[in-house]
């Protein structure tokens, strides 16, 4: 069966320089990030008995036990590493498996974030970074994405 070049996607389409800024900021700010959500979880989100968040001032957004903070430590250190290694990469195809489950997983820690607002304190310039952050990579990631799955389409980026 014989099929026609157009009609077959172009899996060799290069990774766009502004893709690679984005695995790079991502990969520095959630390797930051995970080393101290695991290695010091008392002062990323853990909260004292009696001690309010305004006295407290954790990093995290909201209070988190230890084991959470040294749960999602483990988990930004491996999107970091994840991220510093798609940084380096040369195709579109080489990184795709990767930026489609971490699309899904930003729109979805900010749409949970959005539907238990309560729990955070908007007076905190924590709450905003936090949002501003997964916001900016959500749209930068989807707008990427998008872009690189139109040209495999076109064949050109």
């Amino acid at each position: 069966m014989a099929s026609s070049a157009s009609t077959q996607p172009n899996s060799r389409i290069p990774l766009d320089r502004s893709f690679k800024i984005l695995f790079n900021v991502v990969a520095v700010l959630t390797v930051i990030t995970g080393f101290v959500l695991f290695f010091f979880p008392e002062r990323a989100g853990g909260m004292p008995p009696g001690v309010s968040v305004a006295e407290a001032r954790p990093l995290w957004p909201w209070p988190l036990t230890p084991l959470v903070s040294r749960y999602l430590g483990s988990l930004f250190l491996g999107v970091g590493v994840g991220a510093a290694a798609a940084a380096r990469q040369t195709w579109w195809e080489q990184v795709r498996v990767m930026v489609i489950p971490g699309i899904v997983f930003t729109g979805m820690a900010l749409l949970s974030s959005a539907i238990h607002f309560g729990s955070f304190q908007p007076s905190r310039i924590v709450t905003w970074l936090y949002f501003a952050l997964y916001t900016l990579v959500f749209v930068a990631a989807l707008v990427l994405s998008l872009r690189h799955e139109q040209a495999s389409q076109h064949g050109e980026l």
